[in-house]
């Protein structure tokens, strides 16, 4: 991690860091750069920084085509938003480090992926309150707008202890199977043919 989004010796200290990432999917997504750009430059003070893959550039902003998931999850976990397309690995890895984010999913009508399961998924996290899910620019600024205030904060502690689920297969996995009880008797008799 470099740093250069922080502030330098002698320069003011930011407000915020707002994090976004579009994800590595090839089709841009252009849409939620666009949202950002306006917002960007009308908010100097605040850091924000851009993993923008196949979209433009966000002038204001510190931009990387892409991002070395050690410096993303750093990013993650010093930040005070994230903005995240609605794949289930950003918003995975934001939450691990005790981040619930905003997110945007792609749509594809607007040819920012090829089907709708960001769509999807992004409901199925709102219903469970793990992400914010956002479907408009004017949602976006002002969750923006209200996080620089100080009005919303987006860490949480997150819960490092897998599932009830992940702890029976785990249990599971650990047992052996029991000793077979029957005498093999050959695939003429598993297809029901041991009259021949």
């Amino acid at each position: 991690m470099n740093g250069e989004w922080r502030a330098q010796p002698g320069e003011e200290e930011a407000v915020a860091l707002i994090v976004v990432s579009v994800g590595t999917d090839h089709h841009p997504f252009d849409r939620l750069i666009d949202w950002l750009q306006a917002w960007v430059l009308e908010n100097p003070e605040v850091d924000v920084v851009v993993q923008h893959g196949t979209s433009p550039e966000v002038t204001g902003a510190v931009c990387r085509t892409m991002l070395p998931h050690p410096e993303l999850m750093e990013l993650f976990r010093t930040a005070d938003a994230c903005v995240l397309q609605g794949g289930p690995g950003g918003v995975m890895d934001a939450r691990s480090q005790g981040l619930r984010p905003i997110v945007v999913p792609r749509d594809p009508t607007f040819g920012e992926h090829v089907d709708g399961h960001q769509i999807a998924f992004s409901h199925h996290l709102a219903e469970r309150g793990l992400a914010q899910v956002v479907t408009t620019e004017t949602d976006l600024l002002e969750l923006l707008d209200a996080t620089v205030a100080d009005r919303l904060s987006w860490r949480f502690t997150p819960d490092l202890h897998p599932a009830e689920g992940v702890e029976r297969i785990t249990e599971l996995l650990r047992t052996p199977p029991p000793a077979a009880t029957h005498r093999w008797r050959g695939w003429r008799h598993v297809w029901g043919r041991s009259d021949r």
